[in-house]
């Protein structure tokens, strides 16, 4: 059986380090499984924990790349606007502000290329980071 990598939206950091450890390991779909963080992310806002939620059509074991985002409602809009509020103070965001309002402004209909691009631009813009960032337990 093909071992594929996994896409999900906005990862974490020990995510991105282990895409980089296994960069031989092709990206691919697999089943989707409500509750995960294909459509969805936590980022740390003025008031806590806010989470980021991609409106989606999608059913319980249904391949990830059959997934289609739901446009009707403004949501790109509203997660620009948290991202901005949360980290526009903090250091070097204005650095990725333009190409994350570029992302954010593409039309989008398939979650896993959206999730799939996300992941290669993190990718190449933490070219810095490597697999010897990663603690080994």
């Amino acid at each position: 059986m093909l071992q594929v990598f996994e896409t999900v939206y906005w990862p974490s950091l020990d995510y991105i380090l282990t895409y980089k450890r296994f960069l031989d390991t092709p990206i691919g779909p697999v089943l989707f499984k409500k509750q995960f963080y294909k459509n969805r992310c936590e980022i740390l806002s003025a008031n806590g924990k806010q989470r980021l939620t991609i409106p989606i059509h999608a059913r319980q074991g249904q391949s990830d790349i059959e997934i289609r985002i739901c446009n009707r409602s403004a949501w790109q809009k509203n997660h620009l606007r948290s991202l901005d509020s949360a980290y526009n103070n903090a250091p070097f965001y204005w650095y990725y502000k333009p190409a994350i309002h570029d992302f954010y402004t593409q039309s989008a209909t398939s979650l896993f290329e959206l999730n799939k691009t996300l992941l290669q631009w993190l990718d190449r813009k933490s070219t810095r980071l490597n697999s010897s960032h990663i603690p080994l337990s």
